[in-house]
C-alpha cells in the first residue's frame, strides 16, 4: 500500500525510527502496509509529529488527516505550535473609540492576540510568530472597528467590530494590504501555475463587505504545454477565476455550473504515481477525487470525475 505524504511545514520523515528524507507542499510516498512515522518540523517552533499507521485500519487523527486514495493513501500532518510559558510582548497600544480599546499580541504557550474594552475582551490565536504588529481603528456610520495587522514572511489580517461584545469579523492571509479610511485593500501572491495576483477591496461598514475582486496573469493560457492545462483550469475554479477562456464554445454557456459540478475542493494536486499522468487530484475537506479534462483544439470540450 502507498503512503503519500502532504507538509504544509517542511519537515523530516523518520519510518520506523530510521530517517527516509524531508517532506513539504509537493507529495512523497513510501510502500508499507503497517509503520510507525515520525513527521520533525525543520522550523523548530513547531511540535513533532507521530503516527501508527496500519491501511487496513487507517484512522485521522487530530494531528493527521488521512484521505483514501483509492490505491493508496494521503497523509496529511496537521502542526501545532511548541508551547512556551515564558511571556514575551510582540506589540501593544490603546485606540480611540469614543472609549479606550486595549489591543495586545503577545507569546505565551502560543502567539495570542487580546483586544479589550472595559465590558468585554476577545483573545485569537496566531498561526505564527509575527516580526512586526500594526494596529489601527475605522468607523463607519456608528459601527467601529479594530484592524490588527501582523506581519511574517505573510501578512495575517484580523478586524474586530468592537461593540459591547467583541466579535471577529475578518481574517485574511496575504503578501500585502492597503488601508484608506474604512476600505481595506489586500494583494495575494499565487504560487499556480498561471502566477496569478489577487487584489481585494473590503468595505467596514454596518458589516464587512467585499467590494471588489481582481485576478490578474504573468502567464498567458494558450503559453501553456498540454498537460499544465487542467492543473491551471482547476486552480482558476479554484479562486473563483472566469474560467470562460479555457472553454470550447459547446461548453461556455455552462461555465457558472461547473465549480457547482465540482463542489467546493481546497487544493490541486499532481496525481498520485498508480494514477494516469493526465488526471489532476483534487482535495477535499474528507476525501479526494481523480478529475480528467477532453481537449479540442487547446480549449476544454469535458470535465470529467473518475
Amino acid at each position: 500500500m502507498y503512503c503519500y505524504f502532504l507538509c504544509d511545514v517542511p519537515c523530516a520523515v523518520k519510518l520506523d525510527g530510521v530517517y527516509i528524507g524531508v517532506a513539504s507542499y509537493n507529495l512523497s510516498f513510501i510502500e508499507r502496509e503497517k509503520c510507525f512515522l515520525e513527521f520533525i518540523p525543520l522550523d523548530e517552533g513547531f511540535e513533532k509529529i507521530c503516527l501508527l499507521f496500519n491501511s487496513q485500519r487507517p484512522i485521522s487523527t487530530k494531528n493527521v488527516r488521512i484521505i483514501d486514495l483509492s490505491g493508496g493513501f494521503l497523509l496529511v500532518p496537521k502542526f501545532f505550535r511548541r508551547s512556551d510559558g515564558e511571556f514575551k510582548m510582540i506589540g501593544k497600544k490603546t485606540l480611540d473609540l469614543s472609549f479606550p480599546v486595549n489591543v495586545t499580541c503577545f507569546s505565551q504557550n502560543g502567539v495570542k492576540l487580546c483586544v479589550a474594552t472595559s465590558d468585554d475582551f476577545f483573545i485569537e490565536s496566531l498561526p505564527f510568530t509575527p516580526k512586526e504588529v500594526h494596529f489601527d481603528a475605522c468607523s463607519y456610520n456608528g459601527n467601529r472597528y479594530l484592524v490588527a495587522i501582523c506581519i511574517h514572511d505573510k501578512t495575517e489580517i484580523l478586524a474586530f467590530k468592537i461593540d459591547e461584545k467583541i466579535s471577529l469579523v475578518f481574517k485574511n492571509l496575504c503578501d500585502g494590504y492597503s488601508l484608506d479610511k474604512n476600505v481595506l485593500t489586500t494583494y495575494e501572491r499565487r504560487c499556480d501555475v498561471l502566477r496569478h495576483s489577487v487584489c481585494s477591496s473590503w468595505a467596514f461598514e454596518d458589516e464587512v463587505r467585499l467590494t471588489a475582486y481582481t485576478l490578474t496573469h504573468e502567464r498567458q493560457i494558450f503559453a501553456l504545454h498540454e498537460r499544465l492545462v487542467a492543473v491551471a483550469f482547476f486552480e482558476e475554479l479554484l479562486i473563483d477565476g472566469d474560467v470562460s477562456t479555457f472553454l470550447a464554445p459547446n461548453l461556455k454557456p455552462r461555465a457558472s455550473q461547473i465549480k457547482e459540478f465540482l463542489g467546493s475542493y481546497e487544493r490541486v494536486l499532481p496525481p498520485p504515481h498508480f494514477m494516469d499522468d493526465d488526471t489532476v487530484m483534487l482535495l477535499y475537506n474528507d476525501k479526494a477525487e481523480y478529475a480528467k479534462l477532453t481537449l479540442s483544439g487547446g480549449l476544454v470540450s469535458n470535465v470529467i470525475i473518475i
